[in-house]
């Protein structure tokens, strides 16, 4: 949607929203955008200042942290197996202990 800030040939001065430029052009040439004050069909669009934010109204700019990384496991839901390379565990002491 935009807005505009309108004024009739009478100086009469209010505002307008429609969906495109065109839409405003295509309604204002048939005549059926009209000053609210008066009922004058002779519209034009007014001088606009853009819309900035100035310090003033800035907000402090917001920081998003990315969610902390979660390694995925493979999953074993309905039995399927994984395998997933692993250090043998030692059942017995070593040979050399053996012998001290």
């Amino acid at each position: 949607m935009i807005k505009y800030q309108l004024i009739c040939e009478m100086t009469h001065e209010f505002e307008g929203w429609f969906q495109t430029s065109t839409a405003f052009d295509e309604q204002n040439n048939a005549g059926f955008v009209t000053c609210p004050v008066c009922d004058s069909a002779k519209i034009r669009r007014a001088l606009m200042t853009p819309n900035i934010a100035s310090p003033k109204r800035r907000r402090d700019p917001v920081t998003i942290e990315a969610p902390p990384q979660i390694s995925a496991a493979p999953s074993t839901a309905h039995g399927a197996a994984t395998s997933s390379p692993q250090k043998p565990v030692p059942t017995s002491p070593p040979k050399a202990a053996m012998t001290a």
